[in-house]
């Protein structure tokens, strides 16, 4: 296996641009938990971009996605999506037709 090398000059620089970054965040004062911040980046990287503009625009008033409105914009989604995709399913006419038939049992 092929190990990268970093140097403790690029080590160190990230860790000051994290110590830096966090102490930003805690100057802040937000009254969103540092980790639902963080995982909420998780899912909005992976949207498709159309998604993530709709989320985007939705969370227009907010500096930071709170977790829980992130789940339940995405579960709102996928609730459309699915009705959206059932409704472009063909209809199964079998049943239409066996029901429309006359029946030979008399």
């Amino acid at each position: 296996m092929i190990g990268i090398r970093i140097s403790h000059t690029l080590l160190r620089t990230l860790i000051t641009q994290f110590q830096s970054n966090f102490n930003a965040f805690k100057t802040l004062d937000l009254s969103i938990p540092l980790h639902e911040v963080l995982l909420s980046q998780i899912p909005i990287e992976h949207m498709a971009e159309v998604t993530r503009k709709q989320w985007e625009v939705k969370s227009v008033t907010q500096w930071f996605t709170e977790l829980k409105e992130l789940i339940k914009f995405l579960k709102d989604k996928c609730q459309a999506l699915k009705l959206i995709h059932e409704s472009h399913q063909p209809q199964n006419c079998n049943s239409e037709i066996s029901s429309s038939k006359p029946s030979t049992h008399m």
